[in-house]
């Protein structure tokens, strides 16, 4: 315990600082460095715990640093609030508090996420874009075109029907080539799209976590290399009640004085996979039939007593405590519907 060296890595993409610190709080060592110096710096030092914020490239220096022998922490940015103490923020001080945390094990630590997890995210989020920008080019195009007495019919399929031929009847040239320039851009995008698809779809082709995910109502193949990709591995939450309050699923509290109120969901961790789930669950309200989904059933009683978007929002939580625990139990839907109804039996 008297030979542990704690290191404060306040790490950014142009410039870093490091605080090298001893288990008694005294400090051995202050160095600034470039960022890409970072890993060279370190690799000649004896083994380092090292403490570092989470923030952009954070996965990628820490895997390096790891390989050289080093012990790295990954910090909860959000949760830590010893970041800037007594008022007084710069880098330095940065790097002294992550390694005074470290020495004193207030680390509110973040899973570091495996290179396949981070892969597929990579792509979810590629895509996540390429789908907003292309919705809003064509929104664009949908309210000039209306400016000219040429209303677009609801819905995707019927814009990319007609929206060729409506375009011949704007009058104006000049127009007329912007917006088919932005009608293009957004055909390039949904070729992207396709793309990102086939290659999510081969990436997780022999991943049985996603297979299994995929057999729950409400939880398509979106969802579920999402769900997989969040949760990397399903040993890190204690339990199901506890991945969904990192989702941003469970109500926000404000009680006090015994006195307990609960509001909205927190809306807090990943918002990608809670959209999909969320999405899903409204997809289930609209095209499931309630007396073939038990499930299904259930969320009808939550919308008589609550109504439609809470209970939508309740289905979502639902799916997300079922997808764990066929995840943590290696299991199919089905089967786990078949094993819960002999129980009762």
């Amino acid at each position: 315990m008297g030979n542990k060296v704690y290191c404060g890595l306040d790490f950014h993409k142009n410039v870093s600082e490091l605080c090298v610190m001893d288990f008694e709080g005294k400090i051995l060592d202050r160095v600034r460095l470039a960022a890409d110096k970072v890993v060279t710096y370190l690799s000649n030092k004896p083994e380092y715990h090292i403490g570092i914020e989470s923030s952009g490239g954070v996965f990628d220096i820490t895997a390096k640093l790891e390989a050289t022998g080093h012990r790295v922490t990954i910090i909860n940015a959000s949760q830590f609030r010893g970041i800037g103490i007594t008022g007084k923020k710069n880098d330095m001080r940065d790097a002294e508090a992550l390694a005074t945390a470290l020495r004193l094990g207030f680390v509110p630590e973040v899973h570091k996420k495996t290179l396949y997890s981070r892969q597929m995210k990579s792509l979810l989020a590629s895509r996540d874009i390429a789908v907003k920008t292309r919705t809003t080019l064509t929104n664009h195009v949908r309210g000039i075109m209306r400016e000219y007495g040429l209303p677009m019919p609801a819905g995707a399929t019927a814009f990319w029907e007609q929206v060729s031929g409506r375009l011949k009847e704007i009058e104006c040239e000049i127009v007329r080539g912007v917006l088919g320039g932005l009608v293009d851009q957004a055909t390039t995008l949904k070729d992207e799209e396709n793309k990102i698809d086939l290659a999510l779809q081969a990436i997780t082709k022999n991943d049985e976590r996603v297979k299994r995910l995929e057999t729950i109502p409400g939880v398509g193949p979106l969802t579920a290399i999402a769900f997989v990709a969040t949760l990397d591995d399903v040993s890190r939450f204690k339990d199901a009640k506890h991945l969904a309050s990192y989702l941003g699923l469970t109500p926000r509290e404000n009680s006090s004085g015994g006195r307990v109120k609960f509001g909205s969901i927190t809306k807090c961790g990943p918002e990608l996979l809670r959209r999909y789930l969320i999405h899903g669950a409204r997809s289930t309200f609209r095209y499931a039939p309630k007396p073939e989904n038990r499930i299904r059933c259930w969320a009808a009683g939550v919308e008589k007593r609550s109504g439609t978007n809470k209970a939508v929002v309740a289905l979502a939580h639902k799916n997300a405590r079922i997808c764990f625990a066929l995840l943590r139990d290696e299991t199919d839907f089905g089967l786990r519907i078949m094993k819960d109804k002999k129980a009762v039996a």
